[in-house]
């Protein structure tokens, strides 16, 4: 499956009048593939969030994908449980996170 990971580094500053903030993030689900070279992040959540997580959740997410060097190159917001879906929905959902890991 994945790993937890904590990737480190500095969101991009666009002006000599901002200060470089240094940011650690811990994503829930975090995928290195090495065949494309390509990082996928992942906030796994609840079918039905509270407003507070979904807002946190998109502040990691913009993050991860403003820091400098780069950390991911894809970041996602999963809600893997559907209540009302079957199970065979989610084939489309499996076969990309397989075809991430070599």
């Amino acid at each position: 499956m994945g790993r937890r990971a904590q990737p480190t580094g500095s969101p991009a500053s666009c002006g000599d009048n901002l200060t470089l903030l240094s940011y650690s993030v811990i994503c829930d689900l975090f995928i290195d593939n090495k065949t494309t070279h390509k990082k996928y992040a992942f906030e796994l959540k609840a079918p039905l969030p509270n407003s507070d997580q979904t807002k946190v959740s998109k502040g990691k997410m913009f993050k991860l994908l403003a820091m400098k060097p780069p950390q991911v190159d894809y970041a996602y917001y999963a809600l893997p449980y559907n209540p009302y879906g079957k199970t065979e929905n989610y084939s489309n959902m499996t076969r990309f996170a397989l075809a991430c890991v070599p």
